[in-house]
């Protein structure tokens, strides 16, 4: 993916989601691949799908049924 798709990715899914806090990030090495961020906080991976020269992207994440506890720098930031 280029780095004028992942801006325009990003952008979507900032206005999409009403977050301006969501990252798009290439992998190194891997061009049909991308990181999908909330802050500092990995959301899932982007992929790129260019079959039958239809260009798409699927976005992947997981949903952990019990929540993560929070880190320190997590606590500290929502007082």
């Amino acid at each position: 993916m280029t780095p004028q798709e992942l801006t325009k990715i990003q952008g979507y899914l900032r206005r999409v989601f009403g977050n301006k806090a969501f990252t798009v990030r290439s992998l190194p090495k891997k061009s049909t691949v991308a990181e999908v961020l909330i802050g500092d906080k990995m959301l899932g991976q982007l992929l790129l799908d260019d079959e039958d020269g239809d260009r798409s992207y699927q976005l992947g994440f997981e949903i952990v049924e019990k929540p993560q506890p929070l880190s320190v720098t997590e606590i500290e930031l929502s007082v």
